[in-house]
């Protein structure tokens, strides 16, 4: 069952990162009640492409793991990779729960043109088993999902943009690291991967 949640208007309302504000640090993870942890076998918090602001923050808050998006053929988004990390640290002094990379994704990719290819090495080179091998390919039907505010799963299913996402999921799902059970909402499955 798949389902919206929190809405982003409160939370992406600051520019800045509210690392320095407890309260505001923890105000997602009040909202996250026992009933809504004990109903969803997972929780996916989809945030916007900044560094910072209230809603990046309490995200990482509660979460457990964290997919970190490196534009492809995009430099400055990958020097701004070590702030982003280094705001993660700091978050971390509020969080219960520390947030680990779950690893590190290359979206919009073009794999016909050289800045693309070269920007690819460099985040290899800096992140080495880290970064997925699953690659998010430039795709006009992602820019049509976003357009009619769906998923490319729901808003074009046999695209390619759907299929990365698709591979994306069957990746992490096969993670050594990362086991079903960590994710697994114990009360409903007990005994771990009960959906394999």
């Amino acid at each position: 069952m798949l389902s919206p949640s929190l809405s982003t208007k409160t939370w992406t309302s600051s520019p800045q990162l509210a690392y320095s504000n407890p309260a505001a640090v923890l105000g997602m993870q009040s909202k996250l009640d026992k009933v809504t942890m004990e109903t969803y076998d997972f929780i996916l918090i989809d945030c916007p492409p900044n560094l910072g602001g209230p809603f990046i923050t309490n995200s990482i808050v509660i979460s457990d793991y964290f997919i970190m998006p490196i534009k492809s053929a995009d430099l400055y988004a990958l020097q701004g990779v070590d702030q982003f990390l280094n705001s993660v640290n700091a978050i971390k002094t509020y969080a219960a729960k520390k947030a680990q990379i779950l690893g590190v994704l290359i979206p919009l990719h073009n794999e016909r043109t050289n800045a693309a290819l070269a920007m690819e090495e460099l985040v290899v080179n800096k992140f080495g088993n880290l970064v997925f091998d699953t690659r998010i390919s430039m795709s006009t039907s992602l820019e049509q999902a976003t357009l009619m505010q769906q998923s490319a799963l729901a808003a074009k299913p046999r695209s390619s943009g759907a299929r990365d996402y698709k591979l994306l999921a069957a990746e992490n799902a096969r993670l050594p690291f990362v086991p079903f059970n960590i994710f697994c909402n114990k009360k409903r499955y007990p005994h771990g991967n009960a959906r394999a």
